[in-house]
């Protein structure tokens, strides 16, 4: 398996508040609403979706199929489609699309991946803007930019677009060895946040931040293939990053400095793995650390009530059964409050669920259900979650 290939199975980012207790006097219970039932979007749009309110009060989910269907669709909570915008134009410029915000519904952020560059779109697809990033750190060492990998919705909040996951490039001529090598020392000592202060010009700068932030877990002749895992809202000011290598989750604000750490206890697992020592099967070795280790996977913000979901993948024997059963993987969603106090952790069931996948809307969560065959639609369940 490619060093590429490797990355996805891998990826993980920081990006999260937390404090938690095992004891706590507050119990949550699920409510089961109904299931809605959408196109048939696949599984990589789902995590390029998010769930916006329209000027005129409209609550809308949209998922962009990126890559194969080249659009974002909007549809009503009852699964009705009601607008696309494609994508066709920013593909016909030779972009891959690598991350979406939804600034309104006139205004479209695309970030593509490899060239770093910005598409600003209106809802019928024209192309705006174009906004070319820089390629290459101050000491001359070039990066691409990734959207997370557990959430390909960028942040854009009072004309300030925020992102993550630095890449670098490697020699394809290199052993596997040698590629883990370089790839890692970089990625341990590169920044981990990207900010665009201002989308005015057709050529924007940069502000980085949280430089080496994985140099505190893996060292050298450790491998770490992480693509950045971080959650961010525009209801609120804070940064919360996690990673596979962690136990905690790590809260940064405007600054991109963290400033709080707060170690994440499950009642089912634990968290957190330890970084490989580089060598000849490296491929299939992290595959299956990523697929067997206990991690948080995706953090979501409940503006209406003001909870934390973190969903939390549970630690599983490491064989290589596990990649043929990655999909059933346990795991659970642990509830904080507003000021990541701990509230409760939600049992899910694996064979029904993909780990992590929601969408948080305003009565509750809907969670996305492993497909049964091929070409099936997209399905969500729908839950209310309330106290007692």
């Amino acid at each position: 398996m490619s060093i590429f290939k490797v990355k996805y199975f891998v990826a993980v980012v920081w990006l999260c508040l937390v404090m938690m207790g095992c004891g706590s006097k507050h119990e949550l219970t699920m409510h089961f609403k109904k299931t809605v039932v959408f196109d048939n979007i696949g599984y990589a749009s789902v995590r390029f979706g998010g769930f916006i309110t329209t000027a005129n009060g409209q609550q809308w989910v949209y998922f962009a199929n990126a890559e194969t269907g080249k659009k974002i669709v909007f549809y009503t909570l009852d699964g009705k489609k009601v607008y696309e915008v494609p994508l066709q134009k920013i593909h016909e410029r030779g972009e891959m699309v690598g991350g979406i915000a939804i600034v309104d519904f006139k205004k479209i952020i695309v970030q593509t991946k490899y060239n770093n560059r910005l598409y600003v779109i209106d809802s019928s697809g024209a192309i705006g803007r174009v906004v070319n990033l820089p390629k290459t750190f101050p000491d001359g060492l070039g990066f691409e930019l990734y959207s997370s990998f557990t959430n390909g919705s960028l942040l854009y909040k009072d004309n300030v677009l925020l992102n993550t996951s630095i890449d670098f490039p490697t020699d394809s001529n290199l052993s596997l060895e040698a590629a883990y090598n370089i790839y890692s020392k970089r990625k341990n000592a590169a920044p981990f946040f990207m900010m665009v202060p201002g989308l005015g010009s057709d050529t924007a700068g940069l502000v980085l931040g949280n430089k080496g932030f994985y140099g505190r877990f893996v060292k050298d002749g450790n491998v770490n293939v992480e693509l950045g895992m971080y959650t961010c809202s525009a209801d609120n000011d804070y940064i919360i990053q996690y990673s596979l290598y962690s136990d905690s989750i790590y809260i940064s604000g405007k600054d991109l400095t963290i400033n709080k750490a707060y170690q994440i206890r499950s009642k089912y697992t634990e968290i957190g793995a330890q970084p490989l020592a580089n060598g000849a099967t490296m491929g299939d070795s992290l595959e299956l650390l990523a697929l067997t280790s206990g991690l948080i996977i995706n953090v979501n913000y409940d503006k209406y009530h003001h909870f934390y979901y973190l969903s939390v993948r549970h630690k599983v024997p490491m064989n290589s059964e596990r990649k043929k059963m990655a999909e059933f993987s346990p795991w659970s969603i642990i509830v904080l409050d507003d000021n990541f106090n701990y509230i409760d952790e939600l049992l899910m069931e694996p064979e029904k669920y993909v780990p992590g996948e929601l969408l948080v809307v305003k009565d509750g969560i809907l969670i996305f259900r492993i497909p049964q065959k091929l070409n099936e639609k997209t399905t969500f369940d729908w839950y209310e979650i309330k106290k007692g």
